[in-house]
């Protein structure tokens, strides 16, 4: 009994022991928690504000079906940004434009893009006849929407008024341009010009654009490499040029053909 009795008293001690370090421990870290560094403090704050994020509609490949499968103006409407500013050339373009022929076929997720604060999901639309449209959707918590200009690869004028020549510039194009080579005609100097070899599926065959080797344009259009890639211009005819389709790019409006909102 007296040695029961030891044993007992023994692992009683212990027990308190483990039960004082446990408790000190415990309140280490929570005074550590509590004077942690402003780095700490700041990363629990950031993870506190994502956690507070809510998404709000549908999220982008959604966005996506809705906008392909409406079967009206006013329900396309829904699924658009800036729908006041966008909405007379959409209804024009599913009324009486290439919207009211074309049948789409499907759709598949290309890649995320981004550029400033705006990080939108790009899909490659297939159209019946073997044509194609870029379909992008905002990634936005607040609302996700389908970019109308850039599916319509709108342009503040025609292609075929530039190639021909009766319109010498235009403030809003939409190109694929990929690094080329070519200096001939008005543009024959390459220590001066950097050429891009450009398409659109709105003019057959492709065009030569231009773009000052010291400009802002440049150094922007540098970032795309040897890759294609869609980008908004604005561009000009210099002397006869147009003739030649070869254009100088005065300016870059977006690496894409999604514009940050007016």
């Amino acid at each position: 009994m007296v040695g029961v009795s030891r044993e007992l008293a023994i692992g009683g001690l212990l027990l308190v022991l483990l039960l004082l370090v446990a408790g000190g421990l415990w309140w280490l870290g929570r005074n550590r928690g509590k004077t942690g560094s402003g780095e700490e403090a700041s990363a629990g704050g950031r993870a506190s504000e994502e956690a507070l994020i809510v998404w709000q509609g549908p999220h982008p490949a959604e966005v996506a079906e809705n906008f392909t499968k409406a079967a009206s103006h006013a329900e396309r409407l829904k699924w658009v940004r800036q729908p006041e500013k966008v909405g007379a050339e959409m209804e024009a373009f599913f009324r009486d434009g290439p919207g009211a022929t074309e049948k789409i076929m499907g759709k598949f997720l290309l890649a995320t893009s981004g550029q400033d604060d705006l990080l939108y999901e790009n899909y490659h639309v297939s159209i019946e006849s073997g044509e194609s449209r870029l379909l992008c959707v905002s990634v936005d918590p607040q609302g996700a929407k389908v970019d109308f200009e850039a599916y319509a690869r709108s342009g503040s004028e025609k292609w075929s008024e530039l190639a021909a020549g009766t319109v010498p510039s235009a403030e809003e194009m939409r190109v694929i341009v990929q690094s080329g080579g070519f200096y001939m005609h008005r543009f024959p100097d390459q220590t001066k010009w950097v050429h891009f070899k450009a398409t659109t599926p709105d003019l057959p065959g492709s065009m030569d654009l231009y773009v000052l080797r010291d400009s802002e344009a440049a150094r922007q259009l540098a970032q795309v490499g040897e890759t294609m890639a869609h980008v908004t211009v604005s561009i000009r005819a210099v002397e006869d040029s147009a003739k030649y389709r070869q254009f100088e790019i005065t300016a870059i409006r977006a690496i894409g053909w999604v514009e940050a909102a007016e």
